[in-house]
């Protein structure tokens, strides 16, 4: 799929439809990564140990991160708890792979639910406590525990049943399942 994505954005640049492009930024659904929240451990200040807790952690969390999977944790205080992304390796290297194609540098690569709370970061909230995102196939909230909302905390990603006009009582029913 990303090799035909590219084979178009080629296509497209070569016709002089589309500019040319510097930088790719990636947007993945949540449900394909494994993301897990940890808590603060003395672990975590050195990122070998780090590595090997958030492996742990995503153990526990019931996914299966293969051993040459990229492990991204969030920037949270020290102290703090943190969030840990795990991307595939074969994602990882066909998003290179297809920046390399089209002359470009990959500048991020992201799940959903971090990219929208950056994007209500960016939209002038102060304080973001709870975001969701509601989309055709999944349900996902994201929020933060700390008085600045700087990042999640927490990200629940429920995956949607295939039933239209449902969008209401299920994020009313999920808002009420966290407590929110």
């Amino acid at each position: 799929l990303l090799h035909q994505l590219c084979s178009t954005l080629q296509r497209l640049q070569h016709m002089s439809i589309l500019p040319t492009i510097d930088n790719i930024r990636v947007v993945v659904a949540d449900n394909r990564l494994a993301l897990v929240g940890v808590p603060w451990s003395p672990s975590l200040k050195s990122a070998e140990d780090a590595e090997a807790y958030a492996r742990n952690h995503l153990q526990e969390g019931g996914f299966s991160p293969e051993p040459d999977a990229l492990l991204r944790l969030d920037d949270a205080p020290f102290g703090a708890p943190r969030l840990v992304v795990c991307y595939p390796r074969l994602l990882v290297s066909s998003c290179q792979e297809v920046a390399s194609q089209l002359q470009a540098r990959l500048v991020s690569l992201l799940p959903l639910s971090l990219a929208a709370w950056g994007v209500a970061k960016r939209s002038g909230q102060k304080r973001n406590k709870v975001l969701a995102v509601l989309d055709d196939a999944l349900l996902i909230v994201a929020r933060s525990n700390s008085t600045t909302g700087s990042n999640p905390s927490e990200v629940t990603v429920r995956v949607r049943p295939a039933k239209p006009g449902l969008a209401d009582q299920e994020l009313l029913d999920m808002w009420q399942r966290l407590s929110l």
